[in-house]
Protein backbone atom coordinates (compact mmCIF):
# COMPACT_ATOMS: atom_id res chain seq x y z
CA UNK A 1 0.00 0.00 0.00
CA UNK A 2 1.37 3.11 -1.23
CA UNK A 3 0.45 6.51 1.07
CA UNK A 4 1.20 9.99 0.70
CA UNK A 5 1.10 12.18 3.54
CA UNK A 6 -0.40 15.43 3.16
CA UNK A 7 0.43 16.22 6.75
CA UNK A 8 3.46 15.72 8.26
CA UNK A 9 4.37 15.39 12.06
CA UNK A 10 6.02 12.62 14.25
CA UNK A 11 5.33 9.27 12.90
CA UNK A 12 3.99 10.62 9.31
CA UNK A 13 5.42 11.47 6.34
CA UNK A 14 6.68 14.75 5.07
CA UNK A 15 4.69 15.87 1.91
CA UNK A 16 7.20 15.05 -0.71
CA UNK A 17 7.81 11.20 1.18
CA UNK A 18 5.97 7.92 0.82
CA UNK A 19 5.92 4.82 2.56
CA UNK A 20 5.28 1.77 1.43
CA UNK A 21 3.77 -0.83 3.55
CA UNK A 22 3.44 -4.49 2.72
CA UNK A 23 5.75 -7.79 3.35
CA UNK A 24 5.78 -11.22 2.24
CA UNK A 25 4.63 -12.75 5.21
CA UNK A 26 1.35 -11.69 7.18
CA UNK A 27 3.30 -11.58 10.09
CA UNK A 28 6.31 -9.62 8.71
CA UNK A 29 6.07 -6.13 6.70
CA UNK A 30 8.57 -4.57 5.27
CA UNK A 31 8.51 -0.60 5.78
CA UNK A 32 10.69 1.60 2.80
CA UNK A 33 10.23 5.14 2.82
CA UNK A 34 10.91 6.79 -0.74
CA UNK A 35 11.89 10.36 -0.74
CA UNK A 36 10.60 12.64 -3.91
CA UNK A 37 12.64 15.43 -4.77
CA UNK A 38 9.01 16.85 -6.51
CA UNK A 39 5.45 17.42 -4.47
CA UNK A 40 3.49 14.64 -4.03
CA UNK A 41 0.19 16.68 -5.11
CA UNK A 42 -1.69 15.71 -8.54
CA UNK A 43 -2.49 18.53 -10.98
CA UNK A 44 -6.30 19.10 -10.65
CA UNK A 45 -6.77 18.80 -14.50
CA UNK A 46 -6.23 15.25 -14.25
CA UNK A 47 -7.90 14.60 -11.41
CA UNK A 48 -10.93 16.80 -13.21
CA UNK A 49 -10.95 14.55 -16.69
CA UNK A 50 -10.25 11.63 -15.36
CA UNK A 51 -8.60 10.21 -18.44
CA UNK A 52 -10.80 11.69 -20.87
CA UNK A 53 -9.60 13.48 -23.88
CA UNK A 54 -11.57 16.30 -26.02
CA UNK A 55 -12.90 19.63 -24.97
CA UNK A 56 -15.52 21.08 -22.79
CA UNK A 57 -18.65 22.53 -23.86
CA UNK A 58 -17.17 26.05 -22.75
CA UNK A 59 -14.04 25.75 -24.80
CA UNK A 60 -16.39 24.36 -27.79
CA UNK A 61 -18.94 27.64 -27.42
CA UNK A 62 -15.89 29.62 -27.18
CA UNK A 63 -14.01 28.23 -30.30
CA UNK A 64 -17.23 28.99 -32.00
CA UNK A 65 -17.90 32.41 -31.13
CA UNK A 66 -14.16 33.16 -32.58
CA UNK A 67 -14.90 31.56 -36.21
CA UNK A 68 -18.11 33.11 -36.22
CA UNK A 69 -16.56 36.94 -35.27
CA UNK A 70 -13.88 35.13 -37.97
CA UNK A 71 -16.81 34.20 -40.76
CA UNK A 72 -18.62 37.37 -40.29
CA UNK A 73 -15.49 39.61 -40.83
CA UNK A 74 -14.38 37.71 -44.05
CA UNK A 75 -17.80 37.55 -45.40
CA UNK A 76 -18.45 41.52 -45.28
CA UNK A 77 -14.97 42.28 -46.59
CA UNK A 78 -16.36 40.26 -49.78
CA UNK A 79 -19.06 42.42 -49.64
CA UNK A 80 -17.93 45.46 -49.40
CA UNK A 81 -15.23 44.54 -52.50
CA UNK A 82 -18.10 43.66 -54.62
CA UNK A 83 -20.19 46.81 -53.65
CA UNK A 84 -16.57 48.92 -54.69
CA UNK A 85 -16.28 46.66 -57.86
CA UNK A 86 -19.63 47.01 -59.23
CA UNK A 87 -19.66 50.71 -58.58
CA UNK A 88 -16.05 50.91 -59.87
CA UNK A 89 -17.40 49.42 -62.75
CA UNK A 90 -20.98 51.76 -63.17
CA UNK A 91 -18.64 54.59 -62.94
CA UNK A 92 -16.48 53.45 -66.41
CA UNK A 93 -19.37 52.67 -68.18
CA UNK A 94 -21.32 55.87 -67.37
CA UNK A 95 -18.16 57.98 -68.41
CA UNK A 96 -18.15 55.62 -71.88
CA UNK A 97 -21.94 56.35 -72.56
CA UNK A 98 -21.23 60.10 -71.60
CA UNK A 99 -18.59 60.06 -74.29
CA UNK A 100 -20.24 58.09 -76.77
CA UNK A 101 -23.17 60.31 -76.52
CA UNK A 102 -21.32 63.71 -76.87
CA UNK A 103 -19.31 62.14 -80.07
CA UNK A 104 -22.70 61.53 -81.66
CA UNK A 105 -23.43 65.06 -80.59
CA UNK A 106 -20.95 66.08 -82.40
CA UNK A 107 -21.29 65.03 -85.56
CA UNK A 108 -24.85 67.23 -85.67
CA UNK A 109 -25.43 70.35 -86.95
CA UNK A 110 -26.03 73.44 -85.23
CA UNK A 111 -29.73 73.28 -85.90
CA UNK A 112 -30.24 69.92 -84.61
CA UNK A 113 -28.38 70.36 -81.62
CA UNK A 114 -30.74 72.36 -80.53
CA UNK A 115 -33.57 69.52 -80.41
CA UNK A 116 -31.47 66.93 -78.52
CA UNK A 117 -31.91 69.26 -75.54
CA UNK A 118 -33.87 67.09 -72.96
CA UNK A 119 -33.46 64.10 -74.39
CA UNK A 120 -33.56 61.78 -71.07
CA UNK A 121 -33.11 58.14 -71.41
CA UNK A 122 -33.73 56.46 -68.06
CA UNK A 123 -31.58 53.53 -66.51
CA UNK A 124 -31.04 50.36 -69.11
CA UNK A 125 -32.81 52.24 -71.58
CA UNK A 126 -30.04 53.99 -73.43
CA UNK A 127 -29.97 54.03 -77.25
CA UNK A 128 -27.90 55.19 -79.93
CA UNK A 129 -28.64 58.51 -82.19
CA UNK A 130 -29.80 55.61 -84.44
CA UNK A 131 -31.88 54.16 -81.68
CA UNK A 132 -29.45 50.78 -81.40
CA UNK A 133 -30.30 49.73 -77.59
CA UNK A 134 -26.56 49.59 -75.80
CA UNK A 135 -25.54 46.36 -74.80
CA UNK A 136 -26.49 44.60 -71.55
CA UNK A 137 -23.63 45.81 -69.39
CA UNK A 138 -25.35 49.00 -69.49
CA UNK A 139 -28.34 47.86 -67.66
CA UNK A 140 -28.02 50.20 -64.17
CA UNK A 141 -27.28 53.71 -66.93
CA UNK A 142 -29.18 55.95 -67.72
CA UNK A 143 -28.21 59.61 -69.74
CA UNK A 144 -29.90 62.92 -69.77
CA UNK A 145 -28.34 65.38 -72.37
CA UNK A 146 -29.10 69.21 -71.89
CA UNK A 147 -28.69 72.03 -74.77
CA UNK A 148 -29.01 75.65 -73.77
CA UNK A 149 -28.06 78.94 -75.45
CA UNK A 150 -25.39 80.77 -73.89
CA UNK A 151 -23.06 84.22 -74.70
CA UNK A 152 -19.24 83.82 -73.30
CA UNK A 153 -17.06 86.12 -72.81
CA UNK A 154 -13.28 86.02 -73.75
CA UNK A 155 -11.28 86.66 -70.85
CA UNK A 156 -7.92 87.90 -73.52
CA UNK A 157 -9.71 89.71 -76.09
CA UNK A 158 -13.26 90.62 -74.60
CA UNK A 159 -15.22 89.18 -77.62
CA UNK A 160 -18.36 87.89 -76.70
CA UNK A 161 -19.23 84.62 -78.18
CA UNK A 162 -22.86 82.90 -78.69
CA UNK A 163 -22.75 79.36 -78.79
CA UNK A 164 -24.36 75.85 -77.22
CA UNK A 165 -23.28 74.53 -74.07
CA UNK A 166 -24.21 71.21 -74.62
CA UNK A 167 -23.97 68.69 -71.23
CA UNK A 168 -24.64 65.17 -70.68
CA UNK A 169 -24.70 63.75 -67.48
CA UNK A 170 -24.55 59.95 -67.11
CA UNK A 171 -26.95 58.50 -63.77
CA UNK A 172 -28.23 55.75 -62.37
CA UNK A 173 -31.34 55.67 -59.74
CA UNK A 174 -29.71 57.52 -57.22
CA UNK A 175 -26.86 60.01 -58.74
CA UNK A 176 -25.24 61.44 -60.97
CA UNK A 177 -22.14 59.39 -62.15
CA UNK A 178 -20.40 61.72 -65.02
CA UNK A 179 -20.90 64.66 -66.73
CA UNK A 180 -19.45 65.98 -70.01
CA UNK A 181 -19.86 69.71 -71.21
CA UNK A 182 -18.78 71.07 -74.92
CA UNK A 183 -19.23 74.64 -75.92
CA UNK A 184 -19.92 74.87 -79.82
CA UNK A 185 -19.74 78.43 -80.95
CA UNK A 186 -22.47 79.65 -83.42
CA UNK A 187 -21.35 79.18 -86.58
CA UNK A 188 -20.94 82.57 -88.92
CA UNK A 189 -23.81 83.20 -91.34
Amino acid sequence: MLNSGLASGPGRPAPNEFIFRGGGSPGKQTLMRITSRHSARIPLRRLCTSGRRGFTLAESLCAAAILGVIVLAVTTAISTAQRTSFEGQKRILAAIAADDRMVELATLSYEELLAKNGLDEPPGEMTTLDDDPYPESFWAIGRRTSVVEETVVDKDTGVEITGLRVIVTTRDEWADLAVIEMFVPEPAS
